[in-house]
C-alpha cells in the first residue's frame, strides 16, 4: 500500500495565504476568487477573517472565498479577473 498525509484545513488556509502571495506578483488583477472546501473556506470567514482583511490590505487585492462540494481539503484554485 502507497502512503500519504491528509493535510489540515489550516494548513491548507496558510497556503492559500501564500499562494495568494505568489500570484499577485505576478498577475495584475484588482480580484481574486479562491475555491476551496467547505470547512477551509468557513475558517478564511471566520477564524482567520483578520488576517483576510489584513492579507487584502497588504495586497490590495480583494479575495472572495467560495467552496465547492467537489473540492477535496487538499485542493484549491485561485483566479484572477477583474469582473468577480
Amino acid at each position: 500500500m502507497g502512503r500519504g498525509s491528509l493535510k489540515s484545513a489550516e494548513t491548507i488556509c496558510y497556503e492559500i495565504y501564500r499562494e495568494i502571495l505568489r500570484e499577485v506578483r505576478q498577475f495584475d488583477a484588482s480580484k481574486l476568487l479562491v475555491v476551496a472546501s467547505q470547512k477551509v473556506v468557513n475558517i478564511l470567514l471566520d477564524e482567520e477573517s483578520d488576517s483576510v482583511a489584513e492579507l487584502e490590505v497588504f495586497v490590495n487585492v480583494q479575495s472572495p472565498f467560495r467552496w465547492k462540494h467537489f473540492i477535496r481539503r487538499n485542493n484549491m484554485t485561485l483566479s484572477y479577473s477583474d469582473h468577480y
